[in-house]
Order: structure tokens, then C-alpha cells, then sequence
């Protein structure tokens, strides 16, 4: 059984590809900072590997969104250790957690979904725009008139 604890310091870097993720019983990404994104949580997910990350950042988001993982309390090597030992102790409840996690990456977490959310997002605030401005009381001359 495999369990990777990935820890980013000063001058490290995290490779993906190097922790070979359909191999790990668990991953965990115990951040100090948190975390805007949590991509190697996205790249553990979508090779069926639940997680343990802290409860701050993108992560409780992500975790209830997926169901693919646990969170521990920030700062808390304890509830860190204890949610490793729930999913090492009890490998039915992190192969579900895991399936979970990979499901919901292939449905929702990839680029054609999130590229064309964006793209939908971009439109929204293009016409919530074009409406402020015609209700605006300003009544600027169309550029290049003036």
C-alpha cells in the first residue's frame, strides 16, 4: 500500500507524473497556504485516488463537490493522521471515495467542461455590461465620434 503525503517547500516541485497515482492506496496534500486550485487533488482524482487535504482553499469545495475525498483540520498533524488511517484502515470506504473522485473528474473536471463554462461565464458578464450601459443615465457618443 501506497500513501503519498506531497509537502512543497522552498525550491521543490511537484511532478505528477513521477508518483505513477493509479499505484497509491491515498493522497494527501497537507498545505499550509491555501491552495486556489488544487490541481494534483484533480490529478489524483481522475486515476481513482481519494484524498486527504485540508479544510481551507479550494479543497472543501472540491471534496463536497465530489465526494472523493476527506478533509482534516489546517495545521492539525492529528486530524491529519486520523483521516489517513480512516481511508488506510477501512480500504472499501477509500475505493469509494476514490471511484467518486475519478467519476466526478471525468464528468465535470475536464477542459471541454471548464473551457466551455468559461466561455458561458464570459458571455454572462458581456451582456450583464451591454445592460448596465444602455440603462446607464450617461449618454456617452459611440468611440471614435467624439
Amino acid at each position: 500500500m501506497r500513501v503519498v503525503s506531497i509537502v512543497a517547500g522552498a525550491g521543490s516541485m511537484y511532478c505528477g507524473a513521477c508518483l505513477h497515482a493509479s499505484t497509491l492506496a491515498v493522497m494527501s496534500l497537507p498545505t499550509v497556504w491555501p491552495e486556489s486550485k488544487g490541481l494534483p487533488v484533480l490529478e489524483a482524482w481522475a486515476n481513482g485516488v481519494p484524498v486527504v487535504v485540508p479544510a481551507h482553499g479550494a479543497f472543501p469545495e472540491l471534496v463536497e463537490d465530489t465526494g472523493g475525498g476527506l478533509l482534516f483540520a489546517p495545521h492539525d498533524p492529528r486530524s491529519l493522521a486520523a483521516a489517513l488511517e480512516q481511508l488506510i484502515r477501512d480500504p472499501a470506504i477509500a475505493s469509494e471515495l476514490g471511484r467518486r473522485g475519478r467519476d466526478a473528474v471525468h464528468d465535470r473536471y475536464h477542459a471541454d467542461r471548464m473551457a466551455s463554462q468559461t466561455a458561458e461565464l464570459y458571455r454572462q458578464v458581456v451582456m450583464q455590461s451591454q445592460v448596465t450601459l444602455h440603462d446607464s443615465e450617461f449618454d456617452a457618443p459611440p468611440c471614435g465620434t467624439a
